[in-house]
């Protein structure tokens, strides 16, 4: 089992939220850590979610380093 996921929230098939939902629900996936990674701001994207389904937020267009910090935070 991975131990963080970058989900898009914005997929053409899936919507990362819903598909957040269902790991979160999941005894098996739920306690896997989920990065929101998205093009839409920080305040939409709070709008869309409630606080359990992401632990994370990135927006796209960061530094590679930055995903990488916050990949490895919950690595630890």
């Amino acid at each position: 089992m991975p131990h963080v996921i970058p989900m898009d929230v914005s997929m053409p098939e899936c919507n990362g939220i819903e598909a957040a939902r269902v790991l979160r629900h999941d005894p098996r996936t739920s306690g896997i850590a989920i990065i929101a990674y998205t093009a839409l701001d920080e305040s939409e994207v709070r709008r869309q979610i409630k606080d359990d389904e992401f632990d994370g937020y990135l927006q796209k267009g960061v530094a590679h380093s930055q995903l990488i910090e916050l990949i490895a935070m919950f690595m630890r």
